[in-house]
């Protein structure tokens, strides 16, 4: 949340942590550093059933993550 918080924001905190648990379910962090952990949210979000009617969501998420 504190990475993405406009993506937070468009679709609630609750919906938000429950996207975050998926993805940290699917996607386990294959990196050393946590810093680098959630560079893969955005195309997940893109490929996320669940808000496939938002195709700007993924588009804010990258443009927070950098």
């Amino acid at each position: 949340m504190l990475i993405y918080p406009v993506c937070c924001q468009l679709v609630g905190e609750i919906f938000f942590n429950a996207t975050a648990l998926s993805f940290i379910n699917q996607c386990p962090c294959l990196s050393p550093d946590l810093g680098d952990y959630g560079k893969q949210f955005p195309d997940f979000i893109a490929n996320f059933e669940p808000v496939k009617h938002l195709p700007y969501l993924s588009d804010v998420a990258h443009l927070e993550w950098h």
